[in-house]
């Protein structure tokens, strides 16, 4: 468990990670106190059950169990200075695919320009993220579709093939009952 702990510390903006079940990360972000704004968004693209937790600067950990589930998406903004420690951990008994982003807006951002290309981009990326997701969903029930298909066919062909083994024995046992009560060529009785 330590080793994760000392692998997984990282200062991140962007991090698209796969967890294994039963695996834990733990991510930094640090808001300076020139800094205006912290953002944490924390998305998820898979079925796994993964639970986060957000420490702020002064919390005590207490190391409990992990309070919130994370669904599909959780966006948090912060203003207190200080570093926040992130923590996900994969509960379930699959892969789970997340992303982890940060972005500090520091106080020469506030630009009215820089401001509304920034909110742009983020609503943009959301429309992506929900894209991706959408796109994702669809590939997994396409995936089923096929394979269901193909077992119905599967099903398709043995009901085809029942019936004319049928007609075949069938004609096998009319041709083997006509073949011994013929008389036979070259037979005097």
């Amino acid at each position: 468990m330590l080793f994760f702990w000392i692998v997984s510390f990282a200062m991140c903006s962007r991090i698209q990670k796969i967890l294994r079940p039963g695996d834990k990360e733990v991510y930094w972000a640090i808001l300076d106190s020139k800094d205006v704004e912290l953002t944490i968004q924390l998305n998820q693209y898979s079925d796994a059950l993964v639970y986060y937790k957000i420490i702020k600067p002064g919390e005590v950990d207490d190391d409990s169990e992990f309070k919130e589930e994370l669904i599909e998406s959780v966006n948090a903004k912060y203003t207190t200075p200080g570093a926040y420690r992130i923590e996900v951990f994969n509960d379930g008994f699959e892969k789970a695919s997340i992303s982890i982003y940060t972005d500090v807006m520091s106080s020469g951002d506030v630009d009215n320009d820089n401001l509304a290309i920034k909110n742009l981009f983020l609503d943009l990326e959301a429309k992506l993220m929900s894209l991706y997701r959408t796109n994702t969903r669809l590939k997994t029930i396409q995936e089923n579709n096929i394979a269901e298909a193909k077992r119905i066919r599967n099903g398709l062909y043995i009901m085809f093939a029942i019936p004319i083994m049928y007609v075949i024995i069938g004609l096998a046992k009319l041709h083997t009952t006509k073949a011994m009560f013929a008389p036979k060529k070259g037979s005097r009785i």
